[in-house]
């Protein structure tokens, strides 16, 4: 009776591989797929303000940055991560002739879904005029007649003490909302709010 034949380690791999080859490669895939999605779940930074940019053209990035910066000095950490972070959404109209703008279809969606409490536009009455979605002095909704900007907004200029020409082309103002105890951190947004006006007012 011959003896149970020895495989080499390189005959027994070679085998394995023949047979569960697509298994490695599948799960090898499943394995990344796993690994990329905790990965973008533990590096993505989440925001604690969110502020629509509306305006023709973009801003340049030192501007951004610099609304950032100051805005992010005076916010508070409302998710608990241990960051202050304020991010800019940038909604840029100029179509240049074109009618369909798919930025202004993503603000669309932003204001139904309440992604901004503050605003910033480089025109104020038009964006009242279309969207009606500036709030009163108070916060309140403006009656359904009213499409006024008069104390709704501030140049940014003065309400975030940035100086440079550029920004009194700009103004901010805060967003209302109909129902805001649906709001994420409503009352935090309102304090800031709240403590921009009082710092500008002094």
């Amino acid at each position: 009776m011959e003896g149970k034949k020895q495989y080499t380690f390189k005959e027994k791999l070679s085998n394995f591989l023949y047979y569960y080859k697509w298994h490695l490669i599948i799960g090898a895939f499943l394995l990344f797929l796993v690994g990329d999605w905790i990965h973008s779940i533990v590096t993505t930074v989440h925001p604690d303000y969110q502020v629509g940019v509306i305006t023709e053209y973009a801003l340049p990035q030192e501007a951004s940055d610099a609304i950032q910066s100051t805005l992010e000095a005076q916010a508070r950490d409302l998710n608990g991560d241990g960051k202050i972070v304020v991010k800019l959404r940038a909604y840029t109209t100029g179509t240049e002739g074109n009618m369909y703008n798919p930025m202004e279809v993503a603000l669309l969606a932003d204001l139904s879904t309440q992604e901004n409490y503050f605003l910033i536009t480089d025109d104020p009455e038009g964006l009242q005029a279309q969207y009606q979605v500036l709030a009163n002095p108070d916060g309140s909704s403006p009656a359904e007649d009213d499409f006024s900007v008069e104390d709704k907004v501030y140049p940014v200029s003065e309400l975030l003490g940035l100086d440079d020409p550029l920004y009194d082309q700009l103004y901010v103002g805060r967003r209302h909302f109909a129902e805001p105890e649906e709001v994420d951190h409503y009352e935090d947004y309102s304090a800031l709010w709240d403590q921009l006006i009082a710092a500008m007012q002094k």
